[in-house]
């Protein structure tokens, strides 16, 4: 991704989640019976071998407070964290860009709002960190502790290559 290039907000499918968890459980659960809004997702953060990827956020809690940010954890300030060990890659079908102005809950709206601008300030970090992480798991293989942490980006874009094939 060229530093030009925006870094938004996205959702993605239930099916396309529910799938890729059948493969790795660190992939985030949709929470589709508890969730009062969908999971925003960051992007795009890279693109390789044919996938975007994308990383959760996850609101931000107290436990949060007293973690240190790391290569595959970033605060966006007391809003919400962003987990890139969970990033997944993702295919354009399964994926929608979040409009704010089509948020009509104005609470969220504005945590969204607010959440995007700290976002924007870190964005070099997050492409940086981004790609580190991904090639530690899947070159270098060197950390364990991040390896255990972090989805399995080979497995995940195989499966991602069957799930479009199938469905597209």
């Amino acid at each position: 991704m060229n530093s030009e290039e925006k870094i938004w907000f996205y959702e993605v499918t239930d099916d396309y989640i529910d799938y890729l968890r059948k493969f790795d459980k660190k992939v985030p659960n949709s929470k589709i019976l508890d969730r009062k809004h969908t999971r925003k997702y960051i992007g795009v953060l890279f693109t390789i071998n044919g996938f975007k990827y994308i990383a959760p956020l996850s609101s931000y809690k107290d436990k949060h407070n007293s973690m240190k940010e790391s290569i595959d954890f970033l605060k966006v300030k007391d809003y919400a964290v962003i987990n890139l060990n969970n990033m997944i890659p993702v295919i354009d079908e399964c994926i929608s860009k979040v409009m704010f102005e089509e948020v009509s809950d104005e609470y969220y709206k504005d945590l969204l709002e607010n959440e995007y601008k700290v976002i924007k300030t870190k964005k070099n970090q997050i492409l940086k960190n981004a790609n580190i992480v991904y090639n530690q798991v899947t070159k270098y293989k060197k950390q364990k502790g991040l390896i255990n942490r972090c989805c399995d980006f080979n497995l995940l874009e195989e499966k991602a290559e069957i799930y479009f094939q199938k469905n597209y």
